[in-house]
This record gives C-alpha cells, structure tokens and sequence, in this order.
C-alpha cells in the first residue's frame, strides 16, 4: 500500500479547492471602488511610473512567482482609467486589461488564499475597465474588444461571483449590471 498518492495538479487559472459563496455581488461598483481608496493610490506620477514599470516588466521573461507582481504593477495606472482620470489612452487601458487577465490565468494554481484574494481583486478592476468601456465579448453585451477567451477561466469567473447567482451566470450578470 503506498504512502503517499500523487495528486492531480489544478489548471492553471483554477483554483485549488472550489471557492465558497459569494458573500457579496461583485457586480457594484461601489464594492470594487472600495478596494482602490483614494488614500492608497500613488497619485498619477506614481501610478503612472508603476504602469510604465508593469508594461516594460511584462516584456521580460517573468518568472511564475512575479506575475502577480506584473499585474499589480498594471493596475497601479488602470485603476486611473476607472476612476474617470485616464494616465493613458483607451488603447493603452484596453492592452493593459488583456495583460493582466493573461497574467492572472497564466498563475500557477495552488497559490495561497491571500494570493487568490490579491488575484481577484485585480481581476476586478480590470473587469470593471470592461465593463466602464463596454469592451466585453459580444455574447456579453460588449464590442469584443476583449475577447471571451480570456473571460472563461476560473478564476476570472470566481473573481466577479454574486451571491444567487450561478457560477456559470457570473459573467452575464456582472456585465448586465450598470454598476
């Protein structure tokens, strides 16, 4: 009888374990601008220069442990873009939102629960760029600008639960909602 038993690796962009109910629809605005307070922003030049800092890093080879690392450093000039204050222009926001789902889903699984936490959060506010600019995939309401491959992973999908609201739902709903 052996000791130990080899056990299936999760995908990556999946999480390890199924995620639990949404305590909370993350489909209101106010809920994901609570996660990005004034307080904490950098200001424009130091959101600007981490924006700047995430592009020229995702160019490099990253290493799996820094892709965390890239995205964040993304959204410190994106969460600008949703907050009405653009640091860059729509194509910039649009590469910058593909950039970040790509680096989100491409994670190794089996991170720690406060990685995923960091993960969603990110994930967000990218999804709400999308939302604010109507750039989701046709079949969600959208223009295709982002296209629905990078949507249907996982943890994108996990990111934006609502109580209620069936996992497979989670998009459409996020995206029917005006914010």
């Amino acid at each position: 009888m052996p000791l130990f038993r080899q056990q299936s690796q999760p995908l990556p962009g999946s999480l390890a374990a199924p995620p639990a109910a949404p305590a909370v629809d993350w489909s209101n605005d106010d809920r994901i601008r609570a996660e990005w307070p004034p307080g904490q922003l950098e200001g424009t030049d130091g959101g600007r220069l981490g924006w700047n800092n995430g592009m020229r890093l995702y160019e490099d080879d990253i290493a799996p442990g820094q892709l965390i690392n890239v995205a964040e450093y993304l959204t410190r000039g994106l969460v600008y873009t949703y907050l009405g204050q653009p640091l860059m222009t729509g194509d910039q926001a649009a590469e910058t939102v593909r950039r970040i789902l790509w680096l989100i889903t491409t994670m190794p699984a089996g991170g720690s629960p406060v990685l995923d936490q960091i993960a969603a959060r990110l994930v967000r506010l990218a999804l709400a760029v999308t939302r604010q600019k109507g750039w989701q995939p046709v079949s969600l309401g959208g223009n295709g600008r982002i296209s629905e491959d990078l949507l249907q992973v996982p943890v994108i999908v996990e990111a934006v639960g609502a109580p209620d609201v069936r996992r497979n739902d989670n998009l459409r709903h996020f995206f029917s909602v005006a914010g």
